[in-house]
């Protein structure tokens, strides 16, 4: 398939497209690939893969394949009728949801990201004092970046933009009040980003789900959302830890977000980013041990005895215990004898299917504060702010 061909397909990523007009300008992979300053690798690998996109959206001329698929479809099977004379008296193709993130879309996701946000790390000096003592824990309810909601339906207007400011704002409000405690803890619990694909459906269950923009748009905002709240939490804190804890709304676009920042921030001696692959995660500080999941499974009643059973030694080591979570998008809190499990709020208001179902919760995000021998010592609540140029619900965000 020569190059103006495959420039027909119409389900290029951008990066696909910029490369393969490079190939048709220069004539060969060779030239463009100087042009374009990446390797000749790369761009073989680019375009093997666009070709087997195109394939299995239908388009391949040399094959006879002319019936581009929309995305996310794909060809499931082509049935091709020819004539004595060779040519196609008839074609039917078959098609079917595409709901695995392939190759392609993962390198498109981290290239966009790219753009959006410098890869050169920030400097952010190191404050001169701070206690010892004390661990700020900024805990993150399930955020659904990417999430549209219409106020008309809902009652709150909501979507990228809206998502993006929120959260950094809130995030900034509780940090300028927090003390100046040596370490913060930014825990997000899951469930970032509101899809995972470009199926705009939950891959267990398979919900339709009401997307904002494109995945690759959701994931680059995503990954400018983050790292500024790390750039933010390095200003006052002397150590920054990242826990991307996966959801069951973005299983595959959390680990992209986790390696995207561990590349981001690899030469930050400051930050460490968590990249341990288990659902559960613990950390422990003094007396204090801090045990986090996102509470789809296990359940949050059976919490207590899965995080004692897995981590005895942790354990036994701590006094104060605090197993937190996400996924249900309410407060909820209860002890069982030496642990306190407690599920967060998140900012996101609800979308159309929550809303029609009843669910209220109030939109908030967390800050606690523990100290190494005496554990929570206090806290803090954020909610959103409306901007002064707003007024009542529906107006223009």
């Amino acid at each position: 398939m020569s190059y103006k061909q495959l420039l027909q397909f119409e389900g290029l990523t951008p990066r696909q497209r910029e490369i393969l007009e490079a190939c048709q300008e220069y004539g060969t992979q060779k030239k463009a690939s100087k042009h374009l300053g990446i390797s000749i690798r790369n761009i073989e690998s680019s375009v093997s893969r666009a070709r087997q996109s195109a394939a299995r959206s239908g388009w391949s001329p040399d094959h006879d394949f002319t019936h581009q698929l929309p995305d996310p479809h794909i060809a499931a099977g082509i049935s091709t009728c020819y004539g004595a004379d060779g040519e196609i008296r008839q074609q039917w193709v078959k098609s079917k949801l595409d709901k695995d993130i392939s190759a392609e879309r993962l390198e498109e996701m981290m290239y966009q990201a790219s753009k959006v946000v410098s890869w050169k790390m920030p400097k952010v000096k190191a404050p001169r004092k701070v206690d010892a003592d004390l661990m700020n824990v900024v805990a993150i309810g399930d955020a659904h970046v990417g999430m549209y909601a219409w106020s008309e339906e809902t009652g709150k207007d909501f979507d990228i933009n809206i998502a993006s400011r929120e959260l950094k704002e809130s995030f900034c409000r509780l940090l300028d009040k927090a003390p100046p405690a040596d370490t913060c803890i930014i825990l997000q619990l899951g469930d970032f980003f509101h899809g995972d694909d470009w199926s705009n459906q939950t891959k267990q269950s398979g919900h339709a789900l009401d997307i904002d923009t494109r995945h690759e748009r959701v994931f680059q905002v995503g990954v400018a959302i983050m790292n500024s709240l790390v750039a933010r939490a390095l200003e006052s804190h002397k150590k920054v830890v990242i826990r991307n804890v996966r959801g069951n709304h973005d299983p595959v676009t959390s680990m992209a977000l986790k390696f995207q920042m561990e590349a981001f921030w690899k030469d930050e001696k400051r930050v460490v980013n968590e990249m341990n692959p288990s659902p559960l995660w613990t950390y422990e500080f003094g007396d204090v041990s801090i045990l986090a999941t996102h509470g789809n499974a296990p359940k949050p009643d059976k919490l207590p005895e899965v995080f004692s059973g897995h981590y005895p030694e942790l354990w036994g080591r701590t006094k104060y215990r605090y197993i937190h979570h996400g996924h249900f998008h309410s407060k909820a809190v209860f002890d069982r004898p030496g642990v306190r499990v407690e599920g967060f709020c998140n900012l996101a208001p609800n979308d159309a299917w929550h809303h029609s179902a009843g669910y209220i919760s109030p939109q908030e995000i967390t800050l606690i504060v523990y100290h190494k021998s005496r554990g929570e010592v206090r806290r803090s609540i954020e909610r959103p702010e409306i901007p002064e140029h707003i007024g009542k619900a529906g107006g223009d965000w």
